[in-house]
């Protein structure tokens, strides 16, 4: 059938060709091991995807059969030949209607299936076949069973369009269905804030000390209008000492940047990506927690002076690899390495953009490599905790990079936001010291590079606290999200500073939002939690403020600022009790805190700008002064 145009003889010249060059590709070279008398066959220890599947099938297994289609029958192939060509038609439908027959049985017949073995099964029918309304109501009942409401609403959504647009009506079975999705979420949500009699809740929140934790996953939809991924954090697997330790952390993050800066391409900030280096999840779970499409994941190898870089680009819902390379050169040679990875991803993702746009995205890391990796050793140590060991760790590796580059840009502005960090939580005792430096620091790095996004963040942050200039912060920023929309602490500094700087304050949530769709897991988002709140406080949506604090504490209740967000709240509500206790842990943080202090620090920090500011922060410390004062 594959040469039935040609004489027999000339077909089986061909044939030999073919199974020579399979044995060669699949490093099997023996024919004996291909043949059992007459017959060609494949040796025992190499497997073939679709005949696990058929017995998959003879088995009536339909779990196995759901998990073993990944396409239809040699998808993509077609030949010259007709009577091929009709035999793999015929094989392709005959395989699908079988497959289908074992998991629609199974649905049917009720078997006994986990909440994830349903989601499996009925999803495999509806993607065979999109009209199946029982699979359907399944596969929202599955989703639903595993806490996936909102996979379930959006999914219902699908259907809800293509019933409309078919049968000009929605199936009373899926409505009942849905409603029945709403009501269990109902019944099973928290209750109300203003519904919470006790102070328990106030305890279970101070609980995540040390270390800032990531918000919990949920289930998010990946973006409809652009391809959608997250690079996920490569390994390092050198079997030897790796004098570049931080390189693979120095990979993810250029790609990420290359990748983000295109505008047609949704990229998950790799903040929220680099949870997943200590969270070990399959990579099917990974893409719906960030809600995207595809993931990159990768390692790299070094020994003495050569890098090799494996690298895969993973389909988020089967699992399943996409596209891989592996990239072999001298270490010094990395940005190579580097732009071959970007531009082998850009074309599997988006063919039509212009692989360079992304490649001059990239910068050139400093002539000394070693310098870079201390970069991003760095930016390690700081992800997770404001620890005064780690913070450390931190100056000491961006100091070395300094010596190493002295004109390293990036390094000059993160030591200085670091310093900031530290002179403005009042952990150093060089803390004044420390502030001074941070801006010369800022300002050094600012003529270097005056449009890096990643360094006008970091001295943005430094503007602000070490500098104590506002309106200079909110320039900077604003440059920061021109240059780079997809930068998720960037818009959400900028967010803040609008705020401070009376600015739109929809405008702020709005931008609020958008980096918490950016980076949903991100260790950061207790500081935006925060900044939500006092936004909320501006709109005297008290409820939210409420409801914002209480997350930033959930998520890092080592934070003063987020105590007094909450003490607030609480306090403007007229829950006397709750804010007192509140106020208590946060005297116990800063045993010298007062409203006076707040009201004079607010002064300092807003400037000329305090006139606006100063009645709704008479009325904060007269809530802080009641909720401190200890009650008879």
């Amino acid at each position: 059938m594959l040469w039935e145009d040609r004489p027999s003889e000339q077909a089986l010249v061909s044939l030999r060709q073919e199974l020579s060059r399979l044995r060669s590709n699949l490093g099997s070279h023996k024919p004996a091991d291909w043949q059992a008398g007459p017959q060609i066959v494949l040796p025992p220890y190499i497997e073939v995807d679709v005949v696990h599947l058929l017995a998959a099938i003879a088995e009536a297994d339909a779990v196995k059969v759901a998990e073993r289609y990944t396409g239809s029958f040699m998808e993509g192939e077609d030949f010259r030949g007709k009577r091929l060509n009709q035999w793999l038609t015929k094989t392709r439908r005959d395989i699908a209607r079988a497959s289908l027959a074992v998991c629609e049985a199974c649905l049917a017949q009720n078997e006994q299936l986990s909440a994830q073995e349903e989601e499996k099964v009925a999803a495999f029918v509806v993607r065979i076949n999109p009209e199946a309304l029982a699979a359907s109501v399944v596969l929202i009942k599955a989703y639903a069973a595993q806490g996936k409401t909102a996979h379930a609403i959006e999914f219902y959504r699908e259907l809800t369009e293509r019933f409309l647009k078919t049968e000009r009506r929605v199936p009373t079975l899926l409505e009942q269905t849905i409603a029945q999705v709403f009501e269990r979420s109902r019944q099973n949500a928290p209750k109300r804030l203003n519904e919470v009699d006790d102070l328990n809740w106030i305890d279970e929140i101070n609980q995540q000390h040390y270390e800032a934790a990531s918000p919990t996953p949920r289930p998010l939809s990946p973006p409809r209008d652009r391809p959608s991924l997250a690079v996920l954090p490569f390994r390092d697997v050198s079997h030897s000492a790796n004098p570049f330790h931080g390189l693979e952390d120095g990979i993810t993050e250029e790609i990420t940047t290359a990748l983000a800066s295109l505008r047609t391409i949704f990229v998950t900030s790799g903040r929220s990506a680099q949870v997943y280096k200590y969270e070990l999840k399959d990579v099917r779970q990974i893409s719906v927690e960030l809600g995207v499409a595809y993931l990159v994941e990768g390692s790299i190898e070094v020994a003495a002076n050569d890098l090799r870089v494996y690298v895969r680009l993973i389909d988020g819902v089967s699992g399943l690899s996409v596209w891989g390379d592996v990239l072999h050169d001298k270490v010094r040679r990395f940005p190579e390495i580097r732009n071959r990875i970007v531009a082998g991803l850009i074309a599997r993702l988006q063919p039509t953009i212009m692989q360079h746009e992304a490649i001059k995205a990239l910068r050139q890391p400093p002539e000394a490599l070693d310098a870079w990796t201390h970069y991003h050793r760095a930016q390690g140590h700081i992800l997770f905790t404001r620890n005064a060991e780690r913070l450390d760790s931190a100056v000491a590796e961006l100091k070395q990079a300094i010596r190493l580059e002295s004109r390293y840009a990036a390094a000059r502005s993160l030591l200085a936001s670091v310093y900031t960090m530290r002179s403005l939580w009042g952990i150093h005792p060089r803390a004044g010291l420390e502030r001074k430096e941070a801006v010369r620091l800022s300002r050094s790095a600012l003529r270097l590079e005056p449009d890096n996004s990643a360094v006008l963040i970091n001295c943005a942050d430094t503007t602000l606290y070490s500098a104590g200039d506002l309106n200079g912060s909110l320039r900077l920023l604003g440059r920061a999200v021109a240059i780079d929309p997809s930068d998720a602490h960037g818009l959400a500094l900028f967010a803040n500073v609008n705020r401070c700087a009376s600015g739109d304050i929809d405008k702020s949530l709005e931008f609020l939002k958008s980096a918490m769709r950016l980076s949903p897991r991100d260790p950061r988002s207790h500081r935006w939690f925060h900044y939500a709140a006092w936004a909320y406080w501006k709109q005297r949506n008290l409820h939210e403020m409420e409801k914002a604090a209480r997350q930033a504490i959930s998520l890092y209740s080592d934070a003063p600022a987020q105590w007094i967000a909450l003490t607030c709240s609480l306090g403007l509500q007229r829950r006397t009790r709750e804010a007192a206790k509140a106020a208590g842990i946060l005297k116990g943080m800063i045993p010298g805190f007062s409203a006076e202090a707040f009201f004079e620090l607010s002064r300092h920090f807003y400037k000329e700008r305090f006139v606006e500011e100063e009645e709704g922060y008479r009325e904060l410390c007269l809530v802080l002064q009641d909720a401190l004062t200890p009650k008879s």
